[in-house]
């Protein structure tokens, strides 16, 4: 029962937050695509009871572990591209 109180409340933040986002909006020909963006995610919003009986809640979860090792992913690249400009700006350096 409780999820039900949940879900409700879910839906009406979002419609309020939507309508808040709308009003702020100025009226210009890309207040369309925020109410069709917004429409996509009311629809995935409402079907998300119906997937979560289906077995497929895990569509709409994040696993902080997958973030987590993206982020870690992310820095060794980076560390690796940094490492590489130095190499190549030491190697410039020393050309001159």
């Amino acid at each position: 029962m409780d999820w039900i109180l949940n879900y409700i409340k879910n839906v009406v933040l979002f419609l309020l937050v939507m309508t808040v986002v709308l009003n702020l909006c100025p009226k210009t020909e890309f207040e369309k695509y925020v109410r069709m963006f917004a429409g996509f995610l009311l629809l995935l919003l409402v079907m998300q009871p119906l997937l979560k009986l289906g077995g497929q809640e895990s569509f709409f979860e994040i696993s902080p572990d997958g973030i987590e090792l993206e982020t870690v992913d992310l820095q060794k690249t980076s560390d690796e591209l940094e490492r590489k400009m130095i190499e190549r700006l030491e190697g410039n350096y020393e050309a001159e």
